[in-house]
């Protein structure tokens, strides 16, 4: 990702962060799953956690850069209008 292409960088903010939702559904029914599933509940809840995390945090970097390249688009249109 980069300022350049900064529409993708707000597609991938919004998919991360509803998959992150996602993920945090799963943490949250942790206890259910695990049954269904077999496995212990705590480890269920940490490896949802983490795939929350990560989520959550790409959705972060996605949303700076999103940013940054929103600026720099503004900041061209400014100039651009300004030089007329």
């Amino acid at each position: 990702m980069t300022t350049e292409d900064y529409i993708s960088a707000f597609d991938v903010a919004q998919q991360s962060w509803v998959l992150a939702q996602r993920w945090s559904d799963i943490q949250c029914n942790a206890a259910h799953l695990a049954t269904e599933q077999n496995v212990r509940k705590t480890d269920l809840r940490d490896w949802a956690y983490q795939r929350y995390r990560q989520l959550q945090l790409m959705h972060e970097h996605a949303r700076m850069i999103w940013k940054a390249g929103e600026d720099e688009a503004r900041q061209e249109r400014y100039f651009k209008g300004a030089g007329q």
